[in-house]
């Protein structure tokens, strides 16, 4: 399997600190969540898809869901991952 490398567009870590400070979580911590919901690499099988990206989702013990929208391209040696924006909600899908 390929390795995933991640890209992070400006709004999307615009979005990784204003919803985490909204709920209690300083930027580092929420951007670690967000990568461990890409590399966990769980597709989102129906809340917040997107028709023209991927939309992977993961559930913490703390009763917070992430769900990161990312446009995937496969390159000869790995595959970019760029994450368009997150959503965080409380409870599970």
């Amino acid at each position: 399997m390929k390795e995933k490398t991640i890209v992070t567009e400006t709004h999307a870590e615009h979005r990784i600190l204003a919803r985490g400070l909204k709920f209690g979580l300083n930027f580092p911590e929420t951007e670690a969540r967000v990568k461990l919901a890409v590399y966990a690499g769980k597709e989102s099988a129906f809340k917040h898809r997107s028709h023209d990206h991927k939309t992977y989702y993961h559930y913490f013990e703390d009763n917070l869901s992430i769900y990161v929208i990312c446009k995937e391209i496969e390159l000869t040696d790995c595959i970019q991952t760029t994450i368009k924006t997150i959503i965080i909600e409380r409870g599970r899908e």
